[in-house]
């Protein structure tokens, strides 16, 4: 009877690790953001998501290899990467709880996608498989992009010039921008200005993500509102300072909301005031080397988050 227990025992040892492996293994690959049905789900749990998230969310790709995972964005593939482990698995439930360094990422199988939360934050973002062949292509657009930048006519250096006291605006790929509002959003690292205040409205902005260690930026470091008081952040068209700027806009005609990502090759001049109340006062004077030489420049006051 004990060699028939500890046959058991073994047996059904062997099946949970092996059902670890297999939602393990599962995890392996490419998955890219669905953007149309995570705002579905969005909607569903009433979490909002505005136009330029969702916009982002297109661009977005996690890689998952064995013990470690790597977060693409907007920009090209990247070599960095953050290790993890396998904390806890339900296989009823399809599920899996990830450590990383300071933070944890729950991720689940639904209907051969992928859904990963982050952290405690609200809601799953949904995400589909792809191949590698398709991972590469993601990025042909994002190369031309740098190409323009590289071979477009010089933009004008501003990063030493005062910026005119005057309500921000400017355009966003020949769009005219009226900058209604702004957000620093202090856990994310970014400012985000443009005009309007709903998903049907907010259809031209800018996004500047401030520079820090980008690996940091996923494991949970946040800023503080002192990282901005005070502060004049410049950047001149030769520099390289690991700021990204994203402009977003809508396609005339269309219900489509498009973003071009920028990581050299503009100007740019940013001051901040003093925060008050929940808000930051700032002044801004941005070009970017699109082909329709989009900018803004004047005054602004964002809210802090």
């Amino acid at each position: 009877m004990k060699k028939h227990i500890i046959t058991l025992v073994v047996a059904t040892t062997t099946v949970i690790h092996s059902q670890a492996a297999d939602l393990a293994s599962q995890l392996l690959g490419y998955w890219k953001a669905d953007s149309a049905n995570t705002l579905i789900a969005a909607q569903k749990a009433n979490r909002e998501l505005d136009a330029l998230q969702v916009a982002v969310l297109d661009s977005l790709v996690f890689e998952f290899q064995k013990d470690k995972m790597t977060f693409h964005g907007s920009q090209k593939p990247n070599n960095e990467y953050v290790s993890y482990t396998i904390k806890a698995t339900d296989e009823n439930a399809k599920s899996l709880v990830l450590k990383s360094e300071e933070k944890e990422i729950k991720a689940k199988f639904t209907n051969g996608n992928l859904e990963l939360k982050e952290g405690t934050e609200e809601g799953w973002t949904i995400y589909n498989p792809i191949s590698k062949e398709e991972f590469t292509s993601l990025y042909a657009d994002q190369e031309k992009t740098e190409e323009e930048a590289a071979n477009a006519e010089p933009i004008e250096e501003i990063a030493t010039q005062p910026i005119p006291d005057q309500p921000a605006s400017g355009l966003v790929h020949g769009r005219k921008l009226k900058v209604e509002e702004a957000t620093l959003d202090l856990e994310d690292g970014s400012l985000t200005i443009g005009q309007g205040d709903g998903f049907l409205t907010k259809l031209e902005e800018f996004e500047i993500v401030f520079p820090r260690q980008k690996i940091k930026d996923f494991v949970g470091k946040t800023f503080t509102v002192e990282d901005f008081t005070g502060k004049t952040f410049t950047v001149e068209p030769s520099e390289d300072k690991d700021f990204d700027v994203t402009l977003a806009y809508k396609v005339h005609g269309e219900f489509t909301i498009k973003t071009r990502t920028f990581l050299r090759g503009f100007s740019m001049r940013l001051e901040f005031g003093a925060q008050k109340d929940g808000n930051i006062p700032g002044k801004i004077h941005l070009r970017v080397p699109d082909t329709k030489r989009s900018f803004v420049v004047g005054s602004f006051v964002a809210e802090v988050k």
